[in-house]
């Protein structure tokens, strides 16, 4: 690795040049799901967190970028006290009603403790400015018209089949279950956008203290919204808005997947997690000499491609504007190493290799890893021939703080090094293109949304018990 490598990292960030976004959908296992959903409920207000569990010492490892407050231990100690209760409850086979309650009132509990600790994270994606299209869509969807609505219900009489042939879906739940006529669930549909708008006000007008059984209620409606096929394909076709939906109703379809994985899977997870406890990754920081600064590395990647042209103009009018200056005065950096290397580099340093079907290491993740990330990951799997399968997805972007595993080897940090650079350079090309054909154009960042939720399972049961305890 040069001395110019986190350089190279913060031009990275600031020409915020297009990488490719993908996650490979046969990696997302039931297991996999189980994990995410794990460390979404986990993560709080925080950048990201990952688990693994460590099923030999029935421990779930979590990692993070930032060290762990009081207000965190204090919660993962309730939740994991939770979840070791409701799943030694699994083993009594002969459960009473009154063990059925306790059932429902572990959940309640559950669903108040996730929902207070990740409250910032909810109202964040709730009421984030970039959703305000997607909520403007939902607001039309609720002034369809009896003609419009009966379009959809023609279509779905037409292949009705179709939709009830999933059981994990908020058809199955109604037409099947519930008995539902086409004409009813789409009204109920309906009016389950109309009732997802209305709690949105509410909570915003009481945005510093909300109801938690608003937040609630209003979770459960983007949960059935998520679920629903009809929703997605037929009232609203916009994958925005579908995404949105997604984000919104995560958290509750995380945790509804993980407390329907231990009465499911008893032998997997029932077993595991009636005694499982937690154990904290430290984070590692540091601050790195920046030598030549981010802007004269630019000048001379420039210079080497195109020794017959001035740079500067690409410098004031591409880089300047997305680069803080701050950082070729000082020449330094602050860096940290992301929170899926750090539990990749603990698995590894302590010989963990708990083989589990075709994946080698399935690792939970609040969201997708950034592009450095992945591949960095791809090569560690090439070095140490095991499959750490988070180098399956990756949202694209570059963070300028990112570091590499403390002492790891030249030749990985080199191999990881040349893609940067080359992808710096392929943008270079770029816009000296777009110069040549209409002037300077700032290539800006794309973030292709991503429709793949946490959880794809809806409990066919929790859906029923919405429609008849007034949870909507």
């Amino acid at each position: 690795m040069s001395i110019d490598f986190h350089n190279y990292v913060l031009l990275s960030q600031a020409l915020s040049y297009n990488t490719r976004k993908y996650r490979c959908e046969n990696s997302l296992s039931k297991r996999t799901s189980f994990l995410n959903g794990f460390a979404l409920l986990l993560n709080g207000s925080n950048v990201c967190t990952v688990v693994y569990p460590w099923l030999k010492e029935k421990v779930i490892l979590i990692a993070r970028n930032e060290k762990l407050e009081n207000v965190d231990r204090y919660y993962f100690d309730q939740f994991f006290s939770l979840i070791r209760v409701y799943s030694s409850m699994f083993w009594n086979v002969d459960r009473t009603d009154n063990q059925n309650d306790t059932f429902d009132d572990i959940k309640d509990i559950l669903i108040n403790l996730v929902n207070n600790f990740n409250q910032e994270k909810i109202m964040k994606r709730l009421f984030d400015y970039l959703f305000d299209d997607a909520v403007k869509q939902l607001l039309q969807v609720t002034k369809i018209d009896d003609n419009e609505k009966q379009q959809i219900i023609n279509s779905v009489n037409t292949n009705v089949g179709i939709y009830i042939k999933n059981k994990s879906t908020t058809e199955y739940a109604c037409l099947m279950k519930e008995n539902m006529t086409v004409e009813n669930y789409i009204s109920f549909l309906l009016a389950r956008v109309e009732r997802l708008i209305e709690l949105r006000d509410i909570i915003k007008k009481s945005r510093k203290n909300p109801l938690h059984s608003d937040i609630r209620k209003l979770q459960n409606n983007a949960l059935l919204l998520y679920e629903s096929t009809i929703f997605k394909i037929l009232i609203v076709k916009d994958p925005r808005v579908y995404y949105y939906i997604d984000k919104i109703s995560a958290h509750m379809r995380a945790l509804n997947g993980l407390l329907k994985c231990f009465e499911q899977d008893q032998a997997r997870y029932a077993y595991i997690y009636r005694e499982i406890k937690w154990r904290i990754i430290n984070p590692h920081e540091r601050c790195v000499l920046l030598n030549n600064g981010p802007t004269n590395v630019f000048r001379m990647l420039w210079s080497n491609l195109f020794p017959d042209i001035d740079p500067e103009e690409t410098v004031n009018n591409v880089l300047a504007p997305n680069l803080n200056k701050q950082y070729d005065i000082s020449k330094t950096l602050d860096v940290c190493v992301h929170c899926e290397l750090l539990l990749i580099d603990y698995l590894l340093k302590n010989q963990i290799n708990e083989i589990e079907g075709q994946l080698d290491v399935e690792i939970g993740i609040s969201k997708m890893s950034c592009y450095l990330c992945s591949l960095y990951i791809a090569e560690l799997n090439k070095e140490h021939k095991r499959i750490f399968c988070l180098s399956d997805s990756t949202h694209g972007k570059v963070y300028q703080k990112w570091d590499f595993i403390p002492d790891e080897q030249q030749h990985l940090k080199q191999n990881v090094e040349r893609v940067v650079i080359e992808q710096i350079e392929k943008y270079l090309n770029d816009i000296q293109l777009d110069q040549k054909q209409s002037g300077v154009k700032h290539i800006g960042d794309s973030d292709t949304l991503d429709i793949v939720g946490e959880i794809n399972d809806v409990d066919t049961k929790y859906v029923l018990s919405l429609m008849k305890k007034d949870q909507l």
